[in-house]
C-alpha cells in the first residue's frame, strides 16, 4: 500500500492501483489540494481537489479559470492512473472551494462559539451512548469514530463522512435522535 498523500511533499505522486486502497483518512488529506491526475488513457486533469467519493474513489476536480467561473470535473476511480500533488491551497481557493457549493442560506457562518458548542455537545451525545470519540484533524476540528467515521464543523448529519454506509448510518441515525439544546433566551428586562 502506498504512503498517505499528507506524507507526501509537492511534485510526488501515487500510482492509481495505489490511490484506490486510500483509507478515507488518506483520501480526505487529499480535499483542497491541487493535483495533476494522469488517467488510463494518458490524458491529464488538473485542479483543486474537491472531494474524493469513497465507494468509486472518482475525484472532483475543480478549476477557477476566471473570478466568476468554477469548472468541475468528476474523474472516474477505475480510470485513474497516477496522482501528482501539486500545490497547497491559497486561503482564497480554500474561500472559493468551501463556498462553492453552498445554498444562499448557508452563507450566513456560525460564530466560533456555536461550532464549538456544537462539537462538544455531539461528542458528549455520542460517548453517552458509549461510542468512542477522539478529537483529530489539523486543529481537532474533525470528531473521529474508531478511525471509521469523521464529523466536520458544523457536525450535522450531512457532516459525517464514511466508506462504511453500516456505520454512516448508525451514527446518523443516532445523531438524528440527539435532542436539541434549548437555546439562550435573550435578556430584555421584561419578566415572563
Amino acid at each position: 500500500m502506498a504512503a498517505p498523500m499528507n506524507k507526501l511533499d509537492a511534485e510526488q505522486f501515487v500510482q492509481g492501483k495505489d490511490f484506490v486502497h486510500f483509507s478515507p483518512c488518506d483520501w480526505r488529506s487529499l480535499v483542497s489540494k491541487k493535483v495533476d491526475v494522469i488517467s488510463k488513457d494518458s490524458k491529464r486533469h488538473t485542479g483543486w481537489i474537491f472531494t474524493v467519493d469513497p465507494v468509486s474513489q472518482s475525484i472532483v476536480l475543480v478549476e477557477f479559470p476566471d473570478d466568476q467561473r468554477a469548472v468541475t470535473e468528476v474523474i472516474m476511480g477505475h480510470a485513474i492512473h497516477s496522482v501528482t500533488l501539486v500545490s497547497e491551497p491559497t486561503p482564497q481557493c480554500l474561500d472559493r472551494l468551501n463556498r462553492l457549493f453552498q445554498s444562499s442560506h448557508q452563507h450566513n457562518e456560525l460564530s466560533e462559539e456555536e461550532i464549538s458548542r456544537r462539537k462538544t455537545d455531539l461528542k458528549q451525545w455520542l460517548e453517552k451512548h458509549h461510542i468512542p470519540v477522539t478529537l483529530s484533524g489539523d486543529k481537532g476540528e474533525l470528531l473521529s469514530i474508531a478511525g471509521a467515521l469523521y464529523v466536520e464543523p458544523p457536525y450535522g448529519l450531512e457532516n459525517c463522512v464514511s466508506a462504511n454506509e453500516i456505520i454512516l448510518a448508525r451514527v446518523q441515525a443516532l445523531i438524528q435522535s440527539k435532542p436539541e439544546m434549548p437555546k439562550p433566551r435573550a435578556c430584555n428586562g421584561e419578566n415572563t
